[in-house]
């Protein structure tokens, strides 16, 4: 499949656009995305096959669904163009289509039937897959994906294709996938391989393969159902298989609108986050088991600032608790940012002591002095952004924490909110404390 379609893209290239529609032609009566999205914005554009606005329509409405980008933006900007009689033939013709593989596709994708081969532990081999595991009730589990992936469509034998291998874990979460070379080898956890309803986690892999494929295909670009951009930042969706992102997206972008409202102070720390995920993996849950939101402070902060949200934080109704939380985990990342770029300065600052008389250690001295206390603080500051075991020590929440519950405690304020909005911090920052008791007590507030 993907050296025909391939071969359908030098063809364009080249000028041949009837070579490159045969090509392309019979991926996109299977439902592959990006020969639809090529198809379709030929008919679209007129370019070698003649203008046809319904069925360009017919054809970048698949693909988007299938998730390729350049078909999104083709296709919003064909529905400013075609006629209201003209889009309803369309969708009509979307709801009426169906896949359907031709003789050739069929031939190429061997056994369609799923016979077992090769039958017992540790490795055995089902639709041109390979499933190792420990246990048969894993192996019969994932034969249940690969069934409910085939059930759902036949096309979708042309993605499972493309998995090497299925690998059960008991460490992994959820699903791993690793290209290696053209082929792709998958690790799944035992729960996935288990779950009650295999069709969610069959769903769930064949989106893994196809932004695999989306990736290795020249001219296509993965639209990432779970990936979405709102003022500025991007937003991660759970991709675990029950997970409900709906409220995520929605109450995520409500505390954004809400930060925009905040004091210009306040609003550069929100700023600074370039990245919110939902439901992280359970690494992250095991050390945050408070529920609450989590700036994450790996890798460089110059180039990503990443807060996580948990999967037990409450997100229904409470977009105004999740903006001050936002201020909270942003200052994190303004701290983490500053403990960063600090490395340079206490470079030169090291530099300048080596350079005093007796290196600085001279107790005379009294910018010795004064430049060891600074060299000291800055290296204390620093190890506990790089420390794990720091960061979750009675003086990372002095140092950090306070400062970061204080900030979120004046959002509280510019919001209206009263005390039982305060920060899970303040009973053990005495400052953060003080300032939450002088919030009203809205639990006493009458009922309206």
């Amino acid at each position: 499949m993907a050296r025909a379609y391939e071969s359908g893209l030098d063809s364009f290239e080249a000028g041949d656009f009837a070579a490159a529609a045969a090509a392309w032609r019979p991926l996109a009566d299977s439902g592959f995305g990006p020969a639809q999205s090529q198809l379709g914005r030929m008919y679209a554009s007129g370019a070698g096959l003649g203008a046809d606005p319904v069925r360009a329509f017919v054809l970048l409405r698949l693909a988007s669904a299938d998730g390729e980008l350049h078909a999104r933006l083709a296709l919003a900007d064909l529905d400013k163009r075609i006629t209201p009689e003209q889009r309803q033939a369309a969708l009509s013709s979307v709801e009426d289509w169906k896949p359907r593989l031709d003789d050739c596709l069929r031939a190429s994708l061997g056994d369609v039937d799923g016979r077992v081969v090769n039958a017992g532990r540790p490795v055995i081999t089902y639709r041109g897959v390979y499933i190792l595991s420990s246990e048969d009730k894993y192996n019969n589990g994932v034969r249940n994906i690969i069934d409910s992936s085939v059930k759902e469509s036949p096309v979708n034998l042309i993605y499972l294709q493309y998995i090497k291998s299925i690998r059960v874990r008991d460490f992994v979460d959820g699903v791993i996938i690793i290209d290696s070379g053209g082929d792709a080898h998958m690790a799944i956890s035992d729960e996935y391989a288990l779950h009650d309803k295999p069709s969610k986690v069959a769903s769930m892999v064949l989106r893994r393969v196809r932004q695999l494929l989306y990736a290795r295909s020249r001219g296509v670009a993965f639209a990432d159902p779970l990936e979405r951009r709102y003022r500025g930042v991007n937003l991660r969706g759970s991709d675990y298989v029950d997970a409900d992102n709906a409220p995520f997206f929605e109450q995520i972008s409500m505390a954004l609108d809400i930060a925009k409202g905040l004091s210009r102070d306040l609003r550069r720390y929100v700023s600074l986050i370039t990245r919110i995920v939902y439901d992280p993996p359970s690494k992250f849950k095991r050390s945050n088991p408070s529920g609450n939101a989590y700036y994450l402070p790996g890798g460089d902060p110059e180039k990503e600032r990443v807060v996580l949200i948990p999967k037990n934080l409450k997100l229904s109704g409470a977009p105004a608790i999740l903006a001050r939380s936002l201020v909270h985990e942003g200052t994190h990342a303004a701290q983490h940012l500053r403990s960063f770029r600090m490395r340079e300065e206490l470079a030169e600052a090291r530099t300048r002591l080596d350079r005093l008389p007796g290196g600085g250690a001279g107790p005379e001295c009294a910018e010795c002095a004064r430049l060891r206390a600074r060299v000291s603080a800055m290296e204390e500051e620093i190890a506990m952004w790089s420390d794990p075991q720091k960061r979750h020590g009675p003086a990372f929440v002095q140092m950090f924490e306070c400062e970061a519950a204080l900030n979120g405690l004046a959002a509280v304020e510019q919001m209206g909110l009263g005390r039982s909005a305060g920060d899970p911090y303040a009973s053990v920052c005495e400052e953060v404390e003080k300032r939450r008791w002088s919030l009203p007590d809205d639990r006493l507030r009458a009922p309206r």
